[in-house]
């Protein structure tokens, strides 16, 4: 501010992103990390077979197969979710972007 330069940010919140990840582009991302044996099971587990259902006062609809989406208010849900998207960075490798990543936020500035 001293030496009067603009600076452009942006800021996006990511939270509805956490719905539509992917269960097997997770898991192969999760692959690309190394990670595998029983941790890699674990964390399958953890994605597989979950259902979902709606309750609107005392009706409950049928459930459905989740094949998406990290599951939130866990402890392991933002982590997946921040292997999904950590090199999203990437793509502005080439530009003069700087790229900060936080849990469900990005911010991008150019000085």
């Amino acid at each position: 501010m001293q030496s009067k330069l603009f600076t452009d940010v942006l800021y996006f919140h990511l939270k509805k992103a956490f719905d539509s990840v992917s269960h097997d582009k997770l898991l192969v991302k999760v692959a690309t990390y190394g990670i595998s044996g029983d941790l890699y099971q674990w964390i399958l587990t953890f994605l597989h077979d979950r259902k979902q259902a709606v309750r609107v006062d005392d009706i409950l609809s049928s459930f459905i197969n989740v094949t998406s989406g990290v599951p939130q208010r866990s402890v392991l849900g933002p982590t997946l979710f921040l292997l999904f998207i950590n090199d999203v960075c990437d793509i502005f490798g080439d530009l003069n972007v700087m790229c900060k990543l936080y849990a469900d936020d990005l911010k991008l500035y150019h000085l």
